[in-house]
């Protein structure tokens, strides 16, 4: 289920990058799903993945698992202040932006 998680989210980044600035509403459509398969993902990862990944020193050879969950930290408040923001907020895809990018280097 997490692996098909990710294929989603990349599917749903692929979307928000094809989606121009006159495309807002594409992209407004797009944000719950993303928020919701990511909030669902993490907190999977978190009940799952992490307390196993404890016991080892490190969850791959670049990343830590203390490296992971600040990245999980700063996607979850990436993802509140998006929620918060109004869709005509010229900061929306600054921050949309940003969360693809932490998601796709934790993806990798």
């Amino acid at each position: 289920m997490l692996k098909a998680d990710h294929n989603v989210i990349e599917s749903l980044f692929a979307q928000c990058e094809e989606a121009t600035s006159d495309a807002s509403a594409d992209i407004q459509q797009l944000l719950p799903q993303i928020f919701q398969v990511l909030i669902l993902h993490a907190r999977l990862e978190e009940k799952l993945v992490y307390p196993l990944a404890r016991t080892q020193l490190y969850v791959s050879d670049d990343l830590s698992l203390h490296e992971f969950e600040e990245t999980h930290a700063e996607v979850s408040e990436l993802i509140e202040q998006l929620q918060g923001m109004s869709q005509n907020d010229s900061g929306v895809m600054s921050l949309l932006d940003e969360l693809i990018e932490n998601v796709c280097t934790y993806l990798r």
